[in-house]
């Protein structure tokens, strides 16, 4: 989509031009933004394979991930909150943007990675929740569980990866 490819150029034009201007330099303004979004696509990651092992019948194995989403959302979520709304202006960006000493580019870039954050947040806690609810709906019965076979071929040859039988033989390394 055009309109969202430019909404995202704009955005991060908007963070290198910021950058240039503030005094201190962009990497203060996109440094601890990128330290969330690392761990919260973690987040993300983990929650598609628990996802995974529920829907193909393998929910016995899904604490392999569940128990590292709990553990990796429980500190990132709590650290992004404490980023965005902690009263020391040293990590609060709320608290940046309204400290008295605050120069004006610094306290509007202060607010955009406040709402940045609350965004990423937001967006993460909704894609763990609609996780959660397959999850309940798999071992619910309400769902059904998907099998997880490879692709068969249409052609009548070889699937991908197979190694096809040479004179009758099978072929291997």
């Amino acid at each position: 989509n055009v309109a969202t490819s430019a909404l995202f150029v704009s955005a991060w034009a908007y963070f290198l031009v910021a950058g240039v201007l503030d005094p201190r330099g962009g990497i203060r303004v996109l440094w601890p933004l990128f330290g969330l979004s690392n761990q919260l696509l973690a987040g993300t990651a983990l929650a598609i394979a628990t996802t995974v092992l529920v829907r193909t019948g393998r929910a016995r194995y899904a604490w392999v991930t569940a128990g590292p989403l709990l553990f990796l959302l429980t500190v990132t979520m709590t650290a992004g909150v404490q980023l965005i709304a902690s009263p020391d202006p040293a990590l609060g960006f709320l608290a940046k943007a309204a400290a008295p000493q605050a120069n004006p580019a610094e306290a509007v870039n202060a607010r955009i990675d406040a709402i940045v954050a609350g965004l990423f947040l937001l967006l993460v806690a909704t894609v763990v929740v609609s996780a959660a609810r397959q999850w309940l709906r798999v071992l619910r019965g309400d769902l059904p569980i998907e099998p997880d076979e490879p692709p068969r071929g249409g052609g009548g040859g070889p699937t991908l990866g197979d190694v096809p039988a040479v004179g009758g033989r099978t072929r291997c390394c």
